[in-house]
C-alpha cells in the first residue's frame, strides 16, 4: 500500500508543490520515468531473487521504496521529484516481482492458483485503501496552507509501511523449495 498513495494523487502533488509545471504534462513525464524503471527492475528483481533469495530482496525492496518515499519529502525541484520517483520506482518492482515470486514459493504443491489469486486480491485491495489517504492529505494540506503537511504525512505512512512489510518479513521462513513439475 505504501506507492499507491504517490501513484493516486501525484498530478496533485504535482499541482500543489510545483506551480511552475503544467501538472497534466509533467505528471505524465514523472510517471511514465516511474513506470519504465519499474518494469526494468522488476524484470533484473527475478533474477536477482533467484540468487540471493527471494525474502532478503523483499526485504530490500523494502528499505529502498521506503527510501524514496522518504526523498519524496524533500523533492523541491522537478529533478529531484524525477529523480527520488525513480528510487520509489526501483523498489516497487524489485517488490512485486519478489512478492509474486515469494508466494509462489510459499504455497503447497497444488495449491499455487489459490495463493496467486489472494496475492492478486492483497495487491488490489491495497491500490483501492490508498485512495483513503486522500482525505487525509488534504485536511493536512488546508491545516496550513503552503506547508504541504498532508504531502509530508502521506510519503511518510508511505514509507512506515514499506518497513511495516520489512518487519513482517521476518516471520516467514527463509526456504528454498526444489518443486518438480507435475508430469
Amino acid at each position: 500500500m505504501g506507492v499507491y498513495g504517490f501513484q493516486s494523487f501525484t498530478q496533485y502533488f504535482i499541482r500543489d508543490k510545483f506551480s511552475d509545471q503544467d501538472p497534466i504534462q509533467f505528471t505524465q513525464f514523472v510517471m511514465g520515468s516511474f513506470v519504465v524503471v519499474l518494469i526494468i527492475f522488476s524484470l533484473f528483481a527475478g533474477k536477482w531473487s533467484d540468487r540471493i533469495g527471494r525474502k532478503r530482496l523483499q526485504v530490500i525492496s523494502s528499505f529502498v521504496g521506503a527510501l524514496g518515499a522518504v526523498l519524496m519529502i524533500f523533492a523541491s525541484t522537478p529533478v529531484q521529484l524525477i529523480l527520488f520517483g525513480i528510487i520509489l520506482g526501483a523498489g516497487l518492482g524489485i517488490f512485486l516481482s519478489t512478492n509474486w515470486a515469494l508466494a509462489n514459493e510459499m504455497a503447497p504443491l497444488g495449491d499455487v492458483g489459490k495463493y496467486v489469486g489472494l496475492t492478486n486480491l492483497a495487491t488490489a485491495g491495497s491500490a483501492a485503501i490508498a485512495r483513503l489517504e486522500g482525505p487525509m492529505t488534504d485536511a493536512l494540506n488546508n491545516l496550513a496552507p503552503g506547508q504541504w503537511w498532508g504531502w509530508t504525512a502521506l510519503f511518510a505512512v508511505s514509507a512506515i509501511l514499506m518497513l511495516a512489510s520489512a518487519l513482517a518479513m521476518r516471520k516467514i521462513p527463509d526456504f528454498r523449495v526444489n518443486r518438480q513439475p507435475a508430469a
